[in-house]
């Protein structure tokens, strides 16, 4: 990470001189989601927030939908549910209007997963299902996995043992197929260093 930020910082000096407001949201974006993993949310929030300030300012819906969701992660991250919820809800409002699938399925479950949390079962039932919906048309295992931990949550907190084993059983699938793309990656890279020595 102190690399990654090393070269961020270098690249922000860069498009600050050049006056390129695009890519100075995507790289405070950036910045902002290094010191999320590193646990600084205090300078992650700094870093967001500037990126959204920058999407805000040229009313570019992309770049709100990339600082809108990175904020609503940050607050997540920290168990916020109530400070994550209206992030991910604009997100999503965004997300509709520029098109994009799946953004939309990302904020639908997390927002989902939001309510399971706050207690409201029926609800993140309801998003949830939206959620993965969208995540099978853009086939994204990760987000299917994750839409469907939620509907399991959600359905366990219901008493539906049927429908709650079913979306287990269907994320253990996921999770089976997220392991075997790791390993099959860790495997190339291994065979990758080996030419190289």
């Amino acid at each position: 990470y102190s690399n990654a930020m090393k070269y961020f910082n270098q690249a922000y000096a860069v498009y600050k001189k050049k006056v390129n407001q695009e890519r100075l949201a995507q790289i405070q974006n950036a910045i902002g989601n290094i010191y999320v993993k590193q646990g600084n949310y205090n300078e992650a929030f700094k870093s967001l927030s500037r990126s959204l300030r920058i999407a805000d300012k040229k009313q570019d819906k992309q770049l709100q939908v990339m600082a809108l969701s990175s904020l609503g992660d940050l607050f997540y991250e920290q168990a916020d549910y109530i400070q994550a919820l209206p992030y991910y809800t604009r997100c999503l409002a965004y997300s509709r209007q520029v098109g994009s699938v799946q953004n939309q399925a990302e904020a639908q479950i997390a927002i989902g997963s939001i309510m399971y949390r706050l207690g409201k079962s029926k609800d993140a039932v309801t998003k949830c299902q939206e959620g993965l919906t969208l995540a099978e048309k853009v086939r994204s295992v990760p987000l299917k996995k994750r839409g469907c931990d939620c509907l399991y949550g959600s359905y366990k907190a219901l008493g539906n043992s049927g429908l709650a084993l079913r979306y287990y059983e269907q994320a253990n699938t996921f999770e089976d197929s997220l392991n075997l793309a790791e390993t099959a990656n860790k495997v190339m890279g291994m065979e990758f260093q080996k030419q190289q020595l």
